[in-house]
């Protein structure tokens, strides 16, 4: 099991059954090397995926995290690295902005009268190339529901699908798999609406932004592959969870009792 990192390998022969999770890294806001960006690439394999998503790429962000803190030009920068990677589809594990948390960060956190989320919508607009898909992450949620509105409708109108406790059904020739998204866990997480509209023997990649909806899922549930985000450092925990690296942190990804990393 192991992590393969762009800088010494450029191409990778895809494998039969094989995903190709690419994920883009840097440290998480306050810590030392936050602008050191690096791409990571992991090859999974199912025996249950669906011949045509032979060699499927996936590349994940997570984090973002827009505020005073993180400016436009640092995601642009991840946005520029993003597009240079071949890809099928890109998923956002959440935490887009950084939202006011209580009354003390409305108080103090810097405004400056920035609009941090046109910003980060203006950024992540440049995106190109594969479909894209976002979940809700917890500060997404706590600024409020007017916020967290405008994000979503923000979200969509430059082409990235949110699942809000919703499916989306991706088809390639006659093969189909499902990709499902939750709301934030602490939040408004529903795990079994999200899935209610998915044939049970599909093959299902899971969206949550907090790795503890890993605690909902059970063999009966039969979820492939969860991506989710949150940790900003991660974990290696038991049952198939590695750590995996994204962006403003280290997230992680839960794979299904069939799945196998190849290295």
């Amino acid at each position: 099991m192991k992590f393969i990192s762009s800088e010494k390998i450029s191409r990778r022969l895809f494998l039969k059954n094989v995903f190709r999770l690419s994920v883009i890294a840097f440290g998480g806001i306050g810590y030392e090397g936050r602008n050191n960006l690096k791409t990571e690439h992991v090859s999974l394999s199912f025996p249950n995926l669906p011949p045509s998503f032979h060699g499927f790429r996936i590349i994940q962000i997570s984090d973002l995290h827009a505020s005073f803190w993180v400016a436009r030009d640092y995601l642009m920068e991840v946005v520029r690295e993003i597009n240079k990677l071949k890809k099928d589809l890109v998923v956002i594990t959440g935490d887009i902005i950084t939202g006011s948390v209580n009354n003390f960060w409305k108080r103090w956190m810097p405004k400056i009268n920035n609009d941090y989320l046109s910003m980060v919508i203006d950024v992540l607009g440049n995106l190109d190339g594969g479909g894209k898909i976002a979940v809700l992450g917890n500060h997404d949620q706590w600024d409020g529901k007017k916020t967290e509105l405008h994000l979503v409708s923000e979200l969509e109108r430059v082409g990235i699908q949110v699942l809000r406790n919703s499916s989306k059904k991706l088809s390639r020739g006659l093969s189909s798999l499902y990709v499902a998204g939750t709301d934030d866990y602490w939040v408004s997480c529903d795990l079994e609406k999200a899935l209610c509209r998915v044939p049970k023997n599909e093959f299902k990649i899971l969206l949550c932004h907090n790795p503890d909806v890993r605690t909902g899922i059970n063999n009966e549930t039969k979820i492939d592959i969860t991506l989710c985000g949150h940790t900003h450092g991660g974990q290696v925990a038991n049952r198939s969870v590695i750590s995996g690296a994204m962006c403003m942190g280290v997230g992680r990804f839960v794979l299904g009792p069939e799945a196998r990393i190849m290295g």
